[in-house]
């Protein structure tokens, strides 16, 4: 999709039939400091334990020249999303959400070891997550298109 803007990406998979540009993981990423306007891991990191979460970031950090956006599970309440685009008024956007009754340990069902806000990954430790790695958030929050995903832009903070 960035491509048919003209954006130049280079992706990253472990998977060589995916077909990546680089096959890699994304735990120790193959490339230099500061190589990428942008990082963007989407609906990757609840696939390993949280720790591995932790050194992903890092890596994404190294590589980024600013920015991280991520985006992942949040099993807190969104069902749904619309978003509407009506003439002469701003695009409108509404998530249906519901209780959330079930709060248990992620299984690997899906393949995930955590999502927000099951036991263990509340936001809150999402958010620490990212400052002890060295952001702090621009941006979160779901995006009308994927309600029941989370997404959030980081910049980097400047090291001492």
């Amino acid at each position: 999709y960035l491509r048919k803007f003209g954006v130049k990406v280079t992706t990253l998979d472990f998977k060589s039939e995916y077909k990546p540009d680089v096959v890699g993981d994304v735990r120790v990423l193959p490339f230099g400091d500061n190589t990428f306007d942008m990082a963007i891991a989407c609906e990757v990191l609840e696939h390993m334990p949280f720790e591995d979460t932790l050194k992903a970031l890092g890596e994404m950090r190294r590589v980024s020249r600013r920015t991280v956006l991520i985006s992942v599970p949040d099993a807190r309440r969104t069902l749904m999303g619309l978003r509407l685009k009506l003439p002469l008024i701003k695009e409108l956007n509404v998530s249906l959400r519901y209780p959330a009754f079930t709060r248990q340990v992620v299984t690997t069902e899906r393949g995930h070891h955590w999502e927000i806000g099951k036991i263990g990954s509340p936001l809150r430790r999402i958010r620490k997550a990212f400052a002890d790695v060295g952001f702090r958030g621009v941006r979160s929050g779901p995006l009308p298109d994927t309600p029941r995903n989370h997404s959030f832009l980081l910049e980097k903070v400047p090291q001492q």
